[in-house]
Parts: C-alpha cells; sequence; structure tokens
C-alpha cells in the first residue's frame, strides 16, 4: 500500500513537472503580434483623399496664386484649429492660403474629415 501511495505521489510531482516546462511554451507559443490597423471607410472619393493627403503631408506643391487668399485663409486656419493638439504643430495649413485651387481646398478638407474628423 505504502509503494502504490508513493508512486501515484512520484507520477503526481512528475506530471506537474512535466506541465510545468510544456505550458509555457503553449502561452508563448502565439507570441505578440501589433493589432489590426484600422480598415478604411468604404465609401471615400480616392481622388479627393489622395489630392488632400499630398497636400497635408506636403508631397505636392501648390501653384502660387491659383485661390482667393483671405477665403482660404479663413477656412484654413479654423482647421488648423480643429486638429488635434498632437498634429497641429506638425502642419501650417494657413500657409497655403492663396496657393490652392478650390478642387485642391476641397480635396483638403475632404482629407480632413475623413482622416481626422475634422469638419
Amino acid at each position: 500500500m505504502a509503494m502504490e501511495e508513493l508512486m501515484k505521489r512520484c507520477l503526481a510531482v512528475l506530471w506537474c513537472l512535466v506541465a510545468l516546462f510544456v505550458m509555457p511554451g503553449w502561452v508563448l507559443g502565439s507570441g505578440t503580434y501589433a493589432g489590426r490597423p484600422p480598415k478604411p471607410p468604404d465609401n471615400i472619393d480616392a481622388a479627393k483623399y489622395e489630392i488632400g493627403k499630398n497636400l497635408f503631408m506636403g508631397t505636392v506643391l501648390p501653384k502660387v496664386g491659383s485661390g482667393d487668399k483671405p477665403a482660404q485663409e479663413a477656412r484654413l486656419k479654423k482647421l488648423q484649429d480643429r486638429l488635434p493638439r498632437k498634429v497641429q504643430p506638425t502642419v501650417n495649413l494657413p500657409a497655403l492660403a492663396g496657393k490652392l485651387t478650390p478642387q485642391q481646398l476641397a480635396g483638403v478638407e475632404y482629407y480632413l474629415a475623413v482622416r481626422f474628423k475634422v469638419k
């Protein structure tokens, strides 16, 4: 009887040791990974969005003097103030005033509405 009890205890300890060494492998097997990036909206106007994004990022420079500077400056200042605080120092929208065509200005407004929910 004592031998059976000793065997049961040894098997229990052995089983616990095996589980101790195997379980971390299962837990860590999935690893860490970056979350899924946000899915873009399905119903965006791609051409308008790209124009606005390129102007906002500075990859496309607008032509000088192709728009109404005072009206554009007021709209761009309002948009600049509504941007998130982290983004405001990185861009100077009022500097584009007077240089944008109406389509480009609409593109910038559209991009900011989609990207930063600014209206």
